[in-house]
């Protein structure tokens, strides 16, 4: 399932042609594949990692913040019927 932040962190990525790889390596992880992982919906990013990656893709930090809250809000509404 393809989440909301991690079409905006593709997209970002992409434009400021920066790799999977080397995301990954500049948040701390050894794979490129868990960056293919977060854009794919698969897992989130931890919260303490959004100002690092809005950084490597030359993306402000709200765009990225805002694109998991709204991630958030709708597993909430998931959960209760919405």
């Amino acid at each position: 399932m393809t989440t909301r932040f991690g079409l905006v962190l593709k997209a970002a990525r992409q434009k400021a042609k920066v790799t999977q790889s080397h995301l990954a390596k500049s948040l701390g992880y050894e794979s490129s594949q868990f960056i293919s992982n977060v854009e794919r919906g698969l897992v989130f990013l931890p919260n303490s990692k959004i100002i690092k990656a809005a950084s490597v893709v030359d993306v402000p930090v709200k765009k990225l913040a805002d694109a998991k809250v709204w991630d958030f809000k709708q597993k909430v509404f998931e959960a209760v019927g919405l």
